[in-house]
């Protein structure tokens, strides 16, 4: 068994980090809208899904599929 060295003997320089988080994809606000309007079109094509599913009765499958799209669209609308 070998032992590792522990020690970082590269230069960190705060500015880079700096510089590297603020040109992160995703902090944009426009970036964010689009992604919470995606969120919210996944939740309407939920909708239909359900709705289909409820009211056609001819799947219970299509109830599935729509209760899952809406979840995942929920989560994409929330975390934006």
């Amino acid at each position: 068994m070998t032992r590792r060295d522990v020690t970082n003997t590269e230069h960190d320089d705060p500015v880079d980090r700096v510089a590297a988080a603020k040109a992160a994809p995703g902090d944009d606000p426009v970036d964010r809208l689009t992604d919470a309007a995606a969120g919210l079109a996944l939740c309407l094509v939920a909708l239909q899904f359900t709705v289909f599913g409820v009211f056609d009765g001819s799947s219970f499958f299509a109830i599935l599929a729509g209760l899952g799209v809406g979840g995942l669209g929920v989560v994409k609308t929330l975390n934006a």
